[in-house]
């Protein structure tokens, strides 16, 4: 696919820093960071995404954000019961 587009929050700059090549980075005047990536699309890669919680929204592609989601309420899930 086209990849994805990620916005994380200034407090996750480090770990976007040892992941992300500079050139997949940019930084919003905000201090959010933006990044562009390829990974492959699997159970690591959500893992990936879920570990960084509220400091990462998923952009594009508009699946990812569903998937994540989803994900998200399945574990909200388990506290409000």
């Amino acid at each position: 696919g086209g990849g994805l587009r990620l916005r994380f929050a200034p407090s996750a700059a480090w770990r976007v820093r040892d992941y992300f090549h500079p050139k997949e980075i940019s930084v919003q005047p905000d201090g959010h960071l933006l990044a562009r990536c390829t990974f492959p699309e699997d159970q690591w890669l959500l893992s990936f995404l879920l570990s960084f919680g509220g400091q990462l929204e998923v952009l594009s592609p508009a699946y990812w954000r569903d998937i994540l989601a989803e994900e998200l309420r399945k574990s909200l899930g388990i506290y409000e019961t």
